[in-house]
């Protein structure tokens, strides 16, 4: 297939772009304003605070086929993407960061429009007007794991449940982007022979299927209020062990799941985390920000059945 002057083998490897972060190259500063207005009182807490101020980005990659791509992807609008492809209908299901990510979708596809959102309630749906006139309606529910029902290890300490239903949101979705969370997924790899025949019970072939990488924190994010190559300390948490556990499970996905590699997108985002107590979610505007670019981009190349 062909993008501009680019010219990728498949489809599959439209979606492996996201490669090009780790080619050589260098963090600049680039000239955009944000997205949207950052910092206001109606939006969530994941908006009002963070160790750094919001800077406008960009990887400059020294290979001139992912300069050019770069700056493609970066061209590429939300609004334009989901009415092209007729996308009317966004699920994301996942955790606490796919929230971040529904929210910079939000803000991205109504032009900064303030909806005013509970981060402890665990399934919202907002219907925004994409660009001028194209109506989407976007939903978020939270679950953790990826399965359903009312398993022990699916409530926090407080009797809320991170096992939200969502597999007949998923169905009737025209986009649906998965991911288990970072302090879940090797127990989703546990379960994930179950999570696999759901997966080809539950999601038809009109659905265009993503399922988005698990970014790791950052420790001693703090420090940092530029991107950064990761330099060898003890990660916190389970951090360390996610970039091999997220690889291993994208592997054994079926070959209809698309690949959003946030992961490779924001591994040197040390800036713009919450706070030096929080180094794994990020403030809003922020680097969910470039997931929303990378995901129109994406989406506007991909063919969907029935089209």
């Amino acid at each position: 297939m062909a993008i501009g002057n680019l010219t990728f083998p498949s489809e599959r490897a439209l979606w492996q772009a996201t490669d090009c972060y780790s080619t050589p190259g260098e963090w600049q500063r680039g000239s955009s304003k944000p997205p949207y207005p950052p910092n206001r009182s109606s939006l969530s807490m994941w908006e009002q605070t963070s160790t750094s101020m919001w800077v406008d980005w960009q990887w400059k990659s020294r290979d001139k086929k992912c300069a050019k791509l770069l700056r493609i992807v970066l061209e590429t609008d939300i609004c334009m993407a989901f009415e092209t492809m007729r996308i009317k209908n966004v699920v994301i299901v996942g955790d606490s960061i796919s929230h971040l990510m529904f929210r910079a979708l939000q803000m991205m596809t109504s032009q900064g429009k303030m909806y005013p959102t509970d981060d402890h309630v665990y399934t919202h749906t907002n219907r925004v007007i994409c660009g001028p006139h194209y109506p989407v309606a976007l939903t978020y529910i939270r679950n953790d794991l990826l399965v359903e029902g009312n398993q022990e290890e699916c409530h926090h300490g407080d009797g809320r449940t991170f096992c939200r239903h969502f597999w007949a949101d998923v169905a009737r979705a025209d986009l649906a982007i998965l991911n288990c969370g970072a302090h879940h997924c090797p127990r989703l790899d546990n379960e994930k022979e179950i999570f696999f025949k759901e997966l080809e019970h539950n999601v038809p072939s009109t659905t265009l299927l993503v399922w988005r990488t698990t970014v790791p924190g950052h420790e001693d994010c703090e420090k940092h209020t530029t991107p950064s190559q990761r330099f060898p300390v003890k990660p916190w948490y389970n951090w360390g062990t996610i970039p091999a556990s997220s690889r291993h499970f994208v592997k054994l996905l079926p070959s209809f799941v698309r690949i959003l590699d946030a992961s490779a997108i924001s591994d040197q985002r040390f800036d713009r985390h919450i706070s030096k107590a929080d180094c794994l979610h990020y403030s809003l505007p922020g680097p969910p920000d470039d997931w929303v670019k990378w995901l129109a981009f994406l989406v506007k190349h991909t063919m969907r059945v029935g089209m």
